[in-house]
């Protein structure tokens, strides 16, 4: 590995503190979670939690950099999130900074990256759980799944309906797919550090 790339990568290592949620949440090996650099999401981040959680995503890590605004208030008040936080420059590490948070969150799962305005939705997700979209993937070698941007409409704050616990189900996605998200399937021998 070159030598520029590593340093990267480490900084990123050392820069990240945990600020909220579990380090290490337990998972079932079809659980899959949800992994978003975010900065000022505030408008975006209850109707993203809500909406991959009714999906079926088991937990969501954040990698916060640098919000002004109550992004991390609101991202943390949920028990199935954890906020990391790096002030390293985005522009400069944001490669660096997705491969630590996957590496961080995802070593033998299922992990879906989406930016804070993207919603994940898949044909049938009304029906099918994402674990039973996860168990087919792993049961037939799969281990990287690409979507594109479906563009159903421009959405803010103002017209995501609140999600609350109790009607996650019925929460009706905006958009379909996600533009250019990985879904990646790791496991803990990658030798890959």
């Amino acid at each position: 590995m070159e030598l520029r790339k590593f340093l990267k990568r480490w900084l990123i290592g050392v820069s990240s503190r945990r600020i909220a949620g579990p380090a290490n949440p337990k998972l079932a090996a079809n659980d899959a979670v949800v992994l978003c650099l975010v900065k000022n999401g505030e408008n975006y981040v209850q109707s993203f939690i809500c909406h991959h959680l009714s999906l079926g995503f088991k937990h969501i890590f954040f990698l916060d950099n640098g919000s002004s605004d109550r992004t991390v208030e609101l991202a943390k008040a949920n028990a199935e999130v954890t906020v990391l936080r790096s002030r390293l420059s985005f522009r400069r590490f944001k490669r660096e900074m997705r491969y630590y948070l996957f590496r961080k969150s995802c070593r033998g799962r299922c992990g879906l990256t989406a930016g804070i305005d993207e919603l994940f939705d898949y044909w049938g997700s009304e029906r099918i759980k994402i674990q039973q979209l996860t168990g087919y993937l792993n049961r037939f070698g799969f281990t990287a799944v690409t979507t594109q941007m479906l563009d159903g409409r421009q959405w803010e704050a103002a017209t995501v309906p609140k999600c609350h616990p109790a009607d996650r189900g019925l929460m009706q996605p905006l958009l379909r797919g996600v533009l250019q998200i990985v879904w990646d399937r790791t496991t803990a021998a990658s030798g890959e550090p």
